[in-house]
């Protein structure tokens, strides 16, 4: 059923690609892919009507869902018959369809890619980062940069790769397009950049609110603002949606100011009042080795009151077959090693990573293991300051760490507003 609907809806949206001649931006990585997705959309939206991935919609069956414009059916055959009659009347009437298409692509295993630009070739391909994300089914990270390749290598003369350059892998790969190049980062080689970082700060009580860029431009420095979200992952979103409006004819103020609407989905470095007068770290969608040690330097660089403390719930990073052990120790490493003052982890891999910490320095009662998420919520209320500030991150699977942050957050009423996992599919 699921293969047939595959090539069903599939070629039906690849029909509709040729029909409309839409600009498919194509976004790419290990990490990253649904923030810069945001980030893009933001940027474009106040200029062009724009159509994006919703929720995870990235494999051979969200794609075409995305173009088609539904919603995926679970079980429901007659639903699934209106999502492709929808999409044959895109094919058999001339009906409004947007001008641009964000699409996210995500990729398990070698190939699939290939069969998601089939569907939809890109005329921009952002590519995020490569790092150990799925690396269980690749085997290397240079088999995961071959896939992510496939963006690049599909684009017309006549199209963009845009780069990241403060990732190597990524940043090599403008050797291997026939198209024209446009860089982001943090880096001086950047050709979208941003010089200053800043939190922003509510002035009567110096809460952290979001952050600031600054970004240099021939008519002066640009400021962007990105309310509710910490850390460099959402600042290099950010430089890659200015960097898509610049190719795609947007002006950067005119981007910069949909940026202030930038939303990332939940469980990505957002900020969440937690009880007790604290702050929570969500970044509680997933986790691979890369995104976790950003969220860990994000937690160390987070300022907090005197007599506050940094504390990490961390859980399982899962899919990462030989590398597990080694990965883990070194979180246990990085989080003795910067500022943080608790850590308490779930999650069978998080033995190493507990034992490294303990290896490393840090003080054995600063550092526990508990069965699950609740327990460790539990556990962390009854010891929690005010101006405590926690990150929670682990991969989804088994380890479901929003779990935690509904039970540590000042409104839990809000738990399906502001949390990733909260529908009735996720319940149990």
């Amino acid at each position: 059923m699921k293969k047939l609907l595959e090539k069903t809806l599939g070629g039906i949206a690849a029909a509709i690609i040729r029909k409309y001649q839409p600009t498919v931006i194509g976004i790419t990585g290990s990490a990253g892919k649904t923030s810069t997705k945001q980030a893009v959309f933001a940027a474009l939206s106040g200029t062009y009507d724009v159509r994006a991935t919703p929720k995870n919609y990235n494999n051979e069956l969200g794609l075409p869902l995305t173009i088609i414009g539904g919603k995926a059916a679970g079980k429901n055959i007659f639903a699934w018959l209106v999502i492709v009659c929808r999409g044959w009347s895109y094919l058999a009437f001339d009906r409004k369809f947007p001008k641009m298409l964000v699409l996210e692509m995500g990729a398990d295993r070698r190939g699939d890619l290939a069969k998601l630009v089939a569907i939809a070739p890109p005329r921009v391909s952002i590519i995020t980062s490569i790092g150990e994300a799925h690396i269980e089914y690749f085997g290397s990270l240079g088999a995961i940069a071959e896939e992510k390749e496939t963006l690049v290598k599909v684009l017309p003369a006549d199209g963009y790769a845009v780069l990241n350059a403060d990732d190597p892998r990524v940043y090599s790969m403008r050797s291997v397009t026939k198209a024209k190049v446009a860089t982001y980062g943090l880096s001086g080689t950047a050709d979208m950049r941003a010089t200053e970082l800043e939190h922003i700060r509510d002035p009567r009580s110096v809460a952290v609110l979001g952050m600031r860029l600054t970004v240099p431009g021939s008519s002066g420095p640009l400021t962007v603002d990105l309310p509710g979200v910490v850390g460099r992952g959402h600042a290099l979103a950010a430089l890659a949606g200015l960097a898509a409006a610049k190719i795609l004819g947007v002006p950067l103020p005119v981007a910069a100011e949909g940026l202030r609407r930038y939303a990332p989905p939940p469980g990505r470095l957002r900020l969440i009042p937690g009880v007790k007068s604290t702050v929570i770290i969500d970044d509680t969608y997933n986790a691979s080795p890369g995104a976790m040690h950003e969220a860990l330097e994000v937690l160390k660089n987070f300022t907090v009151p005197e007599r506050s403390r940094r504390i990490a719930l961390l859980g399982d990073m899962r899919e990462l077959g030989g590398f597990t052990e080694r990965a883990h120790r070194e979180v246990g490493e990085y989080v003795a090693k910067n500022n943080i003052d608790l850590f308490v982890a779930i999650g069978e891999a998080m033995h190493e990573a507990i034992e490294a910490a303990k290896r490393h320095g840090m003080n054995e009662d600063h550092v526990m293991h508990m069965e699950n998420a609740v327990a460790a919520a539990r556990f962390l209320e009854e010891r929690l300051h005010p101006g405590d500030v926690i990150l929670v991150k682990g991969s989804q699977n088994t380890i479901r760490l929003e779990r935690a942050v509904k039970a540590l957050m000042a409104e839990p009423e809000r738990a399906a507003e502001l949390l990733c996992r909260q529908g009735p599919e996720w319940e149990n």
